[in-house]
């Protein structure tokens, strides 16, 4: 998190369709990078780290908040806040739901997943899910 680095990473083969700009967590960038794998588009991940952020990289993004993706009309424009590009992405790829009612329960997964994943520590340290006891753990992977 705490890093100089601003990066590129390529994901899937072809030219990248989406380009999704967030720092080196998973947090609120995780459901966003699992549609584009469930979607099988290949799209591109702009690492942003901490340093470059505060360092002038925050005043590039709407609302100077992550994540945020790039471009995402064709016309040059960024789009921010995790459920709009949530949304978007689901649409754009096929997973939003075909009816009213299937749209409605994608949103209802959605809803259920980011609050799964925010309050039960899957993105931070919680009761579940320990960043600090996995690079602690023992690296054979027994219990």
């Amino acid at each position: 998190f705490k890093t100089e680095e601003h990066a590129l990473i390529k994901c899937g083969e072809g030219e990248a369709r989406f380009r999704l700009a967030y720092m080196p967590i998973r947090n609120r960038g995780e459901i966003i990078r699992l549609i584009l794998e469930e979607a099988g588009v290949p799209y591109e991940v702009e690492v942003i780290g901490f340093e470059n952020w505060k360092g002038g990289l925050k005043a590039t993004t709407p609302q100077g908040k992550c994540p945020v993706l790039r471009d995402y009309d064709g016309e040059g424009n960024d789009l921010g806040q995790e459920g709009a590009i949530t949304r978007f992405l689901a649409e754009q790829c096929g997973l939003a739901g075909q009816t009213v009612a299937e749209r409605a329960k994608v949103d209802s997964l959605y809803c259920l997943w980011f609050s799964t994943l925010r309050n039960l520590g899957v993105s931070h340290d919680g009761d579940h899910f320990s960043v600090a006891a996995l690079r602690d753990g023992d690296p054979s992977g027994r219990l």
